[in-house]
């Protein structure tokens, strides 16, 4: 097969980085899809259309991925393949079944293990030290197609979630590249199985895992922080309002036991007690208003030392 006609459905700003690297290695696109819906003036999915239109490759942004008008549209832009890397909805079976090599995903997980959205924000608040990528055939249910191709990537003790997803998307669009380049030539590779019963799975964390609960380890306090950025936010409450803690690192040890939760403003600092030593929050966000760093919310005025935190 001299030329591959792949559809690539993904989400920006993912997406328009995967358009970019298709572009240089010279993988046809036959269409692109996106489905991301308009939240702000400032639309990354419309600076993705610019982009595609551009160089005149049909984009299509449809209502839904089941209507009959975008399913004949799809059809006849003739692809070969499937592409998919951070697209947070199902590809319908039938729209899988147009091209005749089917979907291929690209997962920022070691699957069959964090199945779902948001494989990096588990790693992180689970605090392991490895993550990866995983190239998979799509099926009707999601993440649990053959595996083709898996590369395992350290996670640092510095890694949020923002950080390691972008660092499994720079492999894994790199993986996607390679993967169709070779099979302009050949056929689908071999692929493996997954063992369901190995399957473990990453939904979107709610208010009950962001929440921080000062009573623990600060390690394990630091990791929640660490991934809720830069997405969701862990978060506190303080005055019965949300705080926000976006970014903090471990301090002196609690060697007073003094209560979990408390807060001791010293010396430009804010630091908080947790079981075992003081966290110094670095990075603060009050009720979704402003940012604070932690000497500026030191110098609240009316902030007292031993204030708690819930």
């Amino acid at each position: 097969m001299n030329q591959l006609r792949v559809a690539l459905f993904a989400d920006p700003p993912v997406g328009s980085w995967a358009v970019s690297e298709f572009y240089k290695a010279q993988i046809q696109l036959s269409s692109v899809v996106s489905i991301l819906p308009r939240t702000t003036r400032h639309d990354l999915g419309d600076e993705m259309e610019k982009q595609v239109r551009s160089s005149n490759i049909p984009f299509f942004r449809p209502a839904s991925l089941h209507s009959n008008e975008f399913k004949s549209q799809f059809k006849e832009t003739n692809p070969d393949v499937i592409a998919c890397v951070s697209f947070l909805r199902k590809i319908p079976d039938e729209v899988l079944q147009i091209p005749p090599f089917g979907g291929i995903n690209c997962h920022p997980a070691l699957l069959p293990k964090y199945r779902g959205s948001v494989p990096y924000f588990w790693v992180i608040y689970k605090q392991e030290q490895k993550s990866g990528i995983t190239i998979h055939k799509m099926t009707n249910e999601y993440d649990s197609g053959d595996i083709y191709l898996q590369q395992e990537i350290s996670v640092e003790p510095e890694d949020t979630t923002g950080t390691l997803a972008f660092k499994c998307f720079a492999i894994g669009i790199k993986l996607l590249t390679q993967f169709f380049q070779n099979l302009r030539n050949e056929t689908l590779p071999l692929s493996v199985p997954q063992d369901s019963l190995k399957a473990t799975y990453a939904p979107m964390p709610d208010a009950a895992i962001l929440k921080i609960d000062w009573n623990k380890p600060a390690k394990e306090i630091l990791a929640l922080i660490r991934a809720g950025s830069p997405f969701w936010g862990a978060f506190t409450l303080f005055r019965n309002l949300p705080l926000k803690i976006w970014s903090a690192r471990i301090s002196q040890p609690n060697t007073k036991n003094i209560k979990p939760g408390t807060l001791i403003i010293s010396n430009g600092k804010t630091e908080a007690a947790a079981s075992d030593f003081f966290i110094s929050l670095e990075s603060l966000q009050l009720e979704m208003l402003r940012f604070y760093s932690g000497a500026e919310f030191s110098s609240l005025s009316t902030l007292k030392n031993g204030e708690m935190l819930e």
